[in-house]
């Protein structure tokens, strides 16, 4: 490899590679892979956060998130809050017996206190950066989450504080009714047919 100093056959000197000017294409290059990585962190984000709508709907196994959920057959329904017990609230029937009166379009999602912590996360991350604009510079990298804007965010948030009152454990008293920690979640209207018919048969 040519030298500094040193001639070639010609008498020319030759020109070394370190001399020669760095390619403006390596930053360049350099920022569009750390905008990708941007955007590709802000979809998982974004999706962890979407996926947490859905019914929710406590089980023995813990509550879950059903997506899209249909009643199949009602009285199957009711055999499962029989086998559970009547009205005990606290032995909710299992997720197996609720599947035979469900139509389910999705596998069901656990609802965990480290999936709520992590979204508790996400929305802080969220807050620290320019989420929206990488949004409506990358716009397709977004579809199928609806509507992206301050509104979505701040609805993701509502959601995670009623999903994180469902995780903390309360007294028995205060299943039964509404208490100061926030108003229970809302039936499912889908769901109003089944209590329909438990209320008649229990009274």
């Amino acid at each position: 490899m040519p030298v500094r100093g040193a001639s070639s056959a010609s008498g020319q000197n030759c020109v070394i590679l370190s001399d020669l000017p760095a390619d403006p294409t390596a930053t360049y290059h350099a920022g569009v892979a750390k905008a990708d990585n941007a955007v590709k962190a802000l979809q998982r984000r974004l999706g962890r956060l979407a996926r947490l709508e859905g019914t929710l709907v406590r089980t023995a196994e813990g509550p879950v998130l059903l997506a899209q959920v249909e009643i199949r057959d009602p009285f199957a329904l009711l055999a499962a809050c029989e086998a559970a017990g009547p009205r005990a609230l606290a032995d909710p029937p299992s997720l197996a017996a609720l599947r035979a009166g469900l139509k389910l379009h999705a596998e069901p999602e656990r609802l965990t206190a480290t999936r709520v912590a992590r979204a508790h996360r996400d929305l802080l991350a969220l807050a620290a950066l320019p989420w929206l604009a990488l949004v409506r510079a990358a716009p397709r990298h977004f579809r199928g989450l609806g509507p992206l804007d301050e509104q979505w965010l701040a609805a993701r948030a509502v959601r995670i504080e009623t999903l994180a009152r469902v995780l903390r454990p309360e007294p028995a008293a205060a299943r039964s009714s509404p208490g100061p920690g926030g108003p229970r979640e809302p039936v499912p209207p889908a769901f109003a047919p089944v209590l329909g018919l438990v209320a008649d048969l229990h009274g």
